[in-house]
């Protein structure tokens, strides 16, 4: 419902919509996914939380999307929403509920029902989706993001606000919400590309979806709305008439049918559980669910007429979250009948009144019932006559001089509650069980109060501390700047890998710290515990590595049958291999690595690392670079040589398959064996290696603290430039940030895939030994996809170009050649016809989906894969919804984004490719 419905062309006129043309069917053609093509990068990309002031500065006022990581990790429903907990907890509450796969002109609600049969439907495989208000017994378990803080409607002339209203939110620093929405699904969802009235900020709880971004302003021509509501742009922000949807299924755009929206330019994103996601008004956009299992986002709508007052939040408690249950939205929801979902809030409902008495009196007309029914049924597109409940009922409601015409004073002096229940009246099709609407009871309202009550008091007697403490004003934002300084300085300590376990009284493993970070030479504000397991099947050990995950195996030496390297310390390689020759790694010295024995080394001054961190490595390694052995010519200019042949035999000899490996990986391990030795203090700078397997270090003596993170994606573009070697990332734009973090201890291992980067630090009071192997079996294939436009950018890793594009071109291999893809000789609507012919080719039982034994025949140059997991692996990194079938919208959807990254790239490249050449450089 809207103030000015598009069909307002003349007063009280009635003008058909023009038909768009456009299926509501979902996948009725063969199209392109939305984001495989026009991509020009990211949404804003928040790795510290934004004080309240630069959230409605730099991104509500400059209509700017924004994703802040990590935003939600504090809310208690993170760690607690599982499906039996919310079944058992919440399951006689009723929510609203849509088809998983949105299609709006067919009608995508499906009415409201307990969350228990939601749930129970959804294990069943239904077709189902609630998205719905949050109910009020839901809001103990959610919070507020701090920098939503601070919004106020200012008085203005048509915002429909009386003086008689009162305050629109309980105390003045608290922003005006609409609704509170709830979204939670057991299957895979995706929207319709839409837009909204209101500003938006999505919390993601659990699960994984990509977002793609249009910019409304520059593309709302190109696009086949429902309803054509957009008509321009003014001051900044698109012009619209209401809220409006384009009946395309997103994941399938025939773009012959539809050329104008091959123009469209796109932003994606993809958010992860903790994310926040703020959507301006009216910004178009499509989400998807990538993951597997539940889905759960809590959002949060306000009017675009909010604005950010500063007076207001100079009381405010902005440093953290604000309770979920002390905020009462405009829409409360009790959790029982009906389920407000999309209602114009009270004081909407009287701008649109006074907008109807205005269109009157500009027609000339007196706002009579006649035309207030007329307007009802015709321009509000509700079903009402002159004498009926909402026709006449509610003119008579609001006509209280009963002169059988509405003035504008009748319209400003109506309660909110006549204008609620007019607004439910209007709203009447949506679901409600029992076509009761709950108000927010008296206990709520009094918890709300006395709890911003509560809030208000301690964080003005703190305010009032600090003033006296410092002598000096000192505002909410300046005290959310020194505790964030106070807490990164903690939390970027030696102490962070032992007492920073426990970060504000919650466990961080697995979980990403609240700190606010700061900028540095590394941040590990939002570092989180590597994942440890025990007792770990390969089953789940091959997920982790296809999914790029980094984890810590804490059983691996104990748990695995004849592990021979128990009591491998310093002292037994010194003892073992006195004459072995090692470097002494990651060092300063301006002669380069010095070189040494191992027996030397244990009595040789540890050499400075120039690590630039203050947190990092203070001195460099000892490196034993054994597997050289097998390659390297025995002279002066190697560190190893091929004399040291029978003591890379007996490293092999030694070497026993971990557990939860395949036997068939010995091959890899017994080629790639590297030994570390660090004393305390001692340790590699951070850097990223330029293999292409995954790897495995496992501790055989001391203990060691790793950091790492993967390559950023920064919107970069490819250049000739090694940026993350050896300490590089502590100087990349401004600091390393670090996303993972954990200490080593004799006996484990720890796991990473290619191009992350990564440092370590000898902790123990003992030498540290260690022995590291890669391995391509199982390959981090579906990390690779997902990380695909930063690593194709990244020169440091630029050997694995090619052997992973081979997942990509093996399905048009013999068609067409790599290099047309990567120039633009093919169009996308042409690879797509091709992609489908290979797809329908290789279907041998023609069920529409390719399997394990239908994938392409592995390439004969390629070395990525043994010839045994090239199948399987292909199909697992390529199966989008991990459902065992590749189907031809998904393997349009990768190769598709691998040609578009691959075009973009090359075009990126061809100017630095131009002055090498000029340098002579090949």
């Amino acid at each position: 419902w809207c103030v000015v419905h598009a069909c307002w062309v003349e007063m009280f006129g009635i003008v058909e919509q023009a038909a768009v043309g456009v299926s509501g069917d979902a996948g009725t053609s063969m199209g392109l996914k939305l984001g495989t093509w026009g991509v020009t990068g990211s949404i804003e990309d928040a790795s510290y939380m934004p004080t309240a002031r630069e959230f409605w500065r730099d991104y509500v006022q400059r209509w700017e999307p924004l994703i802040v990581r990590g935003a939600g990790l504090t809310m208690p429903a993170m760690s607690k929403w599982t499906l039996e907990y919310l079944n058992e907890t919440f399951g006689g509450l009723t929510v609203r509920t849509e088809r998983a796969n949105e299609n709006r002109r067919a009608g995508s609600q499906k009415g409201g029902m307990q969350l228990s049969e939601l749930i129970n439907k959804g294990k069943m495989g239904d077709d189902i989706y609630a998205i719905s208000n949050v109910p009020d017994p839901m809001t103990f378990d959610l919070q507020l993001p701090p920098f939503m803080l601070c919004g106020s409607i200012k008085d203005t002339e048509d915002d429909g606000i009386e003086p008689s209203d009162g305050p629109i939110q309980p105390v003045p620093w608290v922003t005006p919400v609409d609704e509170m929405g709830l979204w939670i699904s057991n299957r895979d969802t995706a929207s319709q590309i839409h837009y909204d009235q209101t500003n938006i900020v999505n919390c993601l709880l659990s699960g994984d979806k990509e977002w793609v971004f249009i910019d409304t302003r520059a593309n709302y021509k190109l696009l086949p709305w429902e309803y054509h509501q957009v008509s321009g742009v003014r001051d900044n922000e698109p012009v619209y008439s209401g809220s409006d949807f384009v009946p395309l299924d997103a994941r399938s755009i025939n773009l012959k049918q539809y050329p104008k929206m091959s123009g469209l330019t796109v932003r994606k994103t993809t958010q992860h559980a903790g994310d926040c996601i703020f959507i301006p008004h009216g910004y178009a956009h499509q989400v998807t669910k990538i993951s597997t299992g539940i889905s759960s986002a809590v959002s949060f709508l306000w009017e675009r007429q909010v604005t950010y007052d500063a007076t207001a939040c100079a009381k405010a408690p902005t440093c953290a979250p604000l309770p979920l249950q002390y905020v009462l939205p405009q829409w409360y929801f009790s959790g029982h009948g009906v389920v407000p979902l999309g209602y114009p809030v009270f004081y909407q409902t009287r701008r649109n009144l006074m907008g109807f008495i205005e269109k009157c009196f500009d027609a000339g007309r007196r706002p009579t019932a006649r035309l207030f029914s007329h307007w009802l049924r015709n321009i509000m597109d509700v079903d009402s006559s002159p004498s009926g409940a909402l026709g006449g009922g509610w003119f008579a409601a609001l006509d209280k001089d009963d002169d059988g015409e509405l003035a504008p004073q009748e319209v400003q002096t109506a309660t909110k509650e006549v204008l609620i229940r007019l607004a439910l009246e209007l709203e009447y099709d949506w679901p409600s069980p029992n076509g009761v609407y709950y108000s927010a009871p008296l206990e709520a309202k009094a918890r709300a109060a006395e709890g911003l009550a509560n809030l208000s008091a301690a964080h003005e007697q703190l305010l009032i501390k600090l003033r006296a403490e410092e002598s000096s004003p000192l505002g909410s934002e300046s005290l959310c700047e020194e505790s964030a300084a106070a807490l990164h300085a903690f939390n970027s300590s030696s102490a962070h890998i032992d007492a920073g376990r426990t970060l504000n009284g919650s466990s961080s493993e697995g979980r990403e710290s609240k700190l606010t970070g700061a900028s540095g030479l590394s941040d590990v504000s939002r570092a989180v515990e590597v994942s440890r397991y025990s007792s770990l099947t390969r089953e789940k050990f091959e997920e982790l590595v296809l999914q790029g995950k980094p984890f810590v195996v804490a059983d691996a030496a104990a748990a695995t049958a004849g592990w021979k390297m128990t009591g491998w310390t310093c002292d037994y390689f010194a003892h073992k291999w006195p004459d072995a020759r090692i470097i002494h790694h990651y060092t300063d010295t301006e002669w380069g690595e010095t070189r040494s024995t191992i027996a030397a080394a244990a009595s040789e001054a540890p050499q400075r690392s120039g690590c630039i961190d203050p947190n990092g490595p203070h001195f460099g390694p000892q490196y034993w670079g054994i597997k050289e052995a097998d390659f390297l010519d025995n002279d002066n200019t190697s560190s190893v040589g091929k004399d040291e042949l029978p003591y890379l035999e007996e490293i092999r000899e030694a070497t026993v398959v971990p557990y939860f490996m395949n036997s068939e990986v010995l091959p890899e391990l017994l080629a790639t064996p590297e030994i570390w030795f660090s004393r305390k203090g001692a340790g590699a700078k951070a850097h990223a290696d330029g293999h292409c397997e995954s790897t495995i270090s496992i501790q055989l003596s001391g203990s060691k603290r790793f950091r790492l993170s993967p390559i950023p994606n920064d919107e970069r573009t490819l250049t000739p430039t090694y940026l993350f070697n050896d300490g590089d990332p502590y100087k990349y734009q401004g600091g390393w940030n670090v996303t993972h973090v954990t200490e080593l201890h004799q006996g484990e291992a720890l796991v990473f895939p290619p191009g992350f980067i990564h440092e370590t630090l000898g902790t123990s009071n003992e030498c540290a030994a260690s022995i590291t192997y890669q391995f391509a079996t199982p390959a981090a294939a579906r990390y690779w996809d997902q990380q695909l436009p930063t690593v194709r950018r990244s020169w440091d890793i630029r050997d694995c170009w090619d052997r992973f594009s081979v997942f990509y071109t093996a399905f048009v291999q013999g068609h067409v050649v790599p290099s047309a893809l990567r120039f633009g000789r093919i169009l996308p609507y042409q690879l797509s016809e091709l992609i489908a012919a290979q797809h329908a080719a290789l279907d041998r039982d023609a069920d529409g989906c390719l399997r394990e034994d239908e994938m392409p025949s592995l390439p004969n140059h390629s070395d990525v894969l043994g010839p045994s997991r090239w199948a399987l692996t292909l199909l697992q990194m390529l199966d989008a919804n991990g459902n065992g079938c590749l189907s031809v919208l998904e393997l349009n959807e990768k190769l598709q984004r691998w040609a578009y990254t691959e075009r973009v790239v090359s075009e990126e490249w061809l100017p630095s490719n131009l002055k090498m050449r000029e340098q002579g450089v090949r």
